[in-house]
């Protein structure tokens, strides 16, 4: 079938419950997940909305019973709750649950090896069926063809019950994109995640080594390396918020070749040895984020260490950004960061912002990223645009405070593109009170699919927000609209726009290709246009060191309290930027709002057990439209466990499943 997929999955150890689902960033945060277990249906019913595949012999924990498919879903850390449509009236003990549930079951079973009980010897199989787009958008998530998605998953024997070793995440594409009907051409690709690594579910991780440099080869193609851009064992300030920066020349500058993928160096920051007799204190993660800044020219004075809250406009131009949750990155497979050759980046500067609320002292860190390069260089050059507000505030005891008016980047700025680029992914940013971030599309006056969004932000889960490959294809005169909603319930003063953890932001930067040099950020900042006007809301189009020129300028009022000299400076910045094109209105013309149709396909039972299942199909009929009513198809059931030959998945099911548990398991 096109439409739908069937997952196998064969789990060491013999279990009572399997989960695998999808997540907006890895953990359980905005998750989907099919869970199969026995000994009771979801939710604890035996004869609830989900289908009966077969019967096994007792389990590690000596329980029997029917394995049993449900489908669930999670916005925060806790127990996953069964979809439920309130407005259907399904079968079973679940009520409307029938009509929300979107999984079916085709086999499970267990295989003991030895005597052994628990997770140790043995193994459990088993297989299950779902729509790519079940068109719920609120308890399902789409699997998107040709783009990458977070897959988390989870096993046990007590129910709802796991550890570190027993649940993961990983990213990767679960399936090609289709190719485009004759006569239209075919969409853009992203590339398959084929080296995808998994991580457990606390996000972060990475590895720790030497220091910064020239790298060496990894044999990852003719004349490939990897170049570490690291801090060199520093003294983490004891500060709150501290922001250290370090320089570093390009190697072999002369050449040009572009960064196809990068990994995390971080340091697991640790406090010194305690006094001798104490237990030592529990290390936190102190680094809050990591930038690699491209020089447009050789910095005058290069440093090994400075403090940089605001970046020197030599070395403003962003390049690669690391947020906790990410481990390793790989570029699309027609594109790459360029450095060096004529012209080109010959200098970085990496940017670590260190969060130490608790005043840590004699903490040393060497984060940083590893870079892998190639001079086999690819068609185009990778670019960052900034989308987000310059200055807000943020009340005080306020459990859902949207900003408002919305930061808008209209035609008018993406008019500057010479044509269209391909988004690859959004990197949603803000800090501890953010709680839902999304930037909305629109084209020729009608709303499209959303660019991307965050329904459950984390700030331990910042993980890259792919984008639809079949359609990630930005025009000139587009317009994206970037809102954010925080929660300031904890707070007694107010909450600005800043640099500090304490402070917020609203970020979406958004990887693209070809890259186009003069446009960085696309930002509204409500600025005074001249002295004793009121404030009006403006776009600013421009490189980062303007933007953040401005922006400076904009906190000098509020921190001033309109001195007359502020004042004067910021009209005078306004002026020069209403004459060059970078500032200019960021009125949004009415638009139709995004309304897409969607018909989720429905199970049939003689195709599905006939063939072992299908991995297939398109994306379905497009996201939207609410849950829509499922008959419940049951598979058939058997009345004793298939033999070890008939659980594992046939041959042509085998090739398409994801990797066993025990090699995407974390070590």
């Amino acid at each position: 079938m096109r439409d739908a997929i069937t997952f196998a999955l064969d789990v060491d150890g013999i279990h009572n419950w399997v989960g695998l689902g999808i997540s907006e960033a890895g953990g359980m945060l905005a998750a989907d997940m099919a869970i199969v277990r026995r000994g009771g249906g979801p939710g604890g019913s035996s004869s609830g909305s989900s289908s009966t595949s077969s019967t096994s012999s007792a389990g590690a924990d000596g329980g029997a019973g029917e394995w049993w498919a449900g489908d669930y879903w999670s916005m925060d850390f806790v127990m996953p709750q069964l979809d439920h449509d309130d407005n259907e009236a399904g079968g079973g003990a679940g009520g409307g649950a029938a009509a929300a549930q979107n999984v079916r079951l085709l086999s499970a079973g267990v295989e003991a090896a030895g005597g052994g009980a628990g997770g140790g010897l043995g193994a459990t199989t088993v297989s299950f069926w779902r729509p790519l787009d079940t068109c719920d958008e609120v308890q399902d998530r789409r699997i998107i063809r040709g783009t990458a998605q977070y897959l988390i998953y989870a096993y046990g024997t007590a129910w709802a019950q796991h550890d570190t070793a027993h649940r993961g995440n990983v990213l990767l594409t679960l399936l090609p994109q289709l190719p485009a009907p004759a006569p239209a051409p075919a969409a853009a690709m992203l590339p398959d995640i084929g080296s995808a690594r998994a991580s457990d579910s606390s996000g972060g991780g990475g590895s720790t080594g030497g220091g910064a440099g020239a790298g060496s080869s990894t044999g990852s193609g003719m004349g490939s390396s990897s170049w570490e851009v690291r801090m060199a064992n520093v003294t983490v300030p004891a500060a709150a918020t501290s922001y250290l920066c370090r320089h570093l020349p390009v190697p072999n500058p002369g050449q040009k070749v572009q960064a196809v993928s990068w990994d995390v160096l971080l340091t697991p920051p640790a406090p010194p040895p305690p006094p001798s007799g104490q237990q030592p204190a529990a290390a936190a993660p102190l680094v809050h984020h990591m930038i690699i800044y491209a020089c447009t020219q050789p910095p005058p004075a290069p440093s090994e260490l400075f403090e940089c809250p605001v970046m020197a406009d030599s070395c403003e131009v962003v390049y690669m950004v690391w947020v906790p949750g990410v481990t390793h990155w790989e570029a699309p497979a027609e594109a790459g960061y360029a450095f060096g050759g004529a012209g080109g980046v010959t200098w970085v500067a990496l940017q670590v912002h260190y969060s130490n609320p608790d005043g840590v002292e004699g903490v040393r860190d060497s984060s940083g990223l590893v870079l892998h390069t190639t001079p086999q260089l690819r068609p185009h050059d990778i670019g960052v645009l900034a989308l987000g507000p310059l200055v807000f505030y943020i009340p005080p005891g306020n459990a859902s405070w949207t900003l408002d008016p919305a930061s808008i980047c209209p035609s008018g700025c993406t008019k500057q593109l010479p044509g269209p680029v391909t988004l690859v992914y959004s990197g949603f940013h803000m800090h501890t009170l953010g709680r839902h971030i999304r930037t909305q599309w629109i084209r020729n006056g009608s709303e499209l699919q959303p660019l991307g969004e965050r329904r459950a932000w984390s700030f331990d889960y910042q993980g890259a927000t792919y984008v639809d490959a079949a359609a990630n294809s930005l025009s000139p005169g587009d317009s994206l609209v970037t809102t954010c909603t925080w929660d300031s319930t904890g707070r007694e003063g107010t909450t600005r726009f800043g640099y500090s953890t304490a402070d917020e932001m609203c970020f979406n930067f958004v990887v693209y290709y070809p890259r186009h040099a003069p446009l960085e950020m696309c930002a509204t900042a409500n600025v005074h246009l001249m002295p004793g006007r009121p404030r009006t809301n403006m776009a600013v189009c421009s490189s980062m060191s303007k933007a953040i020129r401005l922006f400076e300028a904009l906190n000098n009022i509020g921190l001033t309290n309109n001195s007359a000299n502020a004042t004067k400076a910021l009209a005078s910045l306004t002026a020069q930027m209403l004459l060059s094109g970078e500032l200019m209105s960021a009125d949004l013309p009415p638009f139709t709002p995004y309304s897409p149709t969607c018909s989720p396909v429905a199970f049939n039972s003689s195709t599905q057990r006939g063939s072992g299942g299908h991995s297939g199909g398109g994306n379905g009929g497009g996201s939207g439209g609410g849950s829509q009513p499922r008959p419940h198809h049951a598979a058939a059931a058997t009345s004793r466990p298939p033999s070890a030959a008939a659980r594992r998945p046939p041959p042509q099911l085998a090739a398409r499943r994801p990797p066993k548990w025990k090699e995407m398991k974390r070590g």
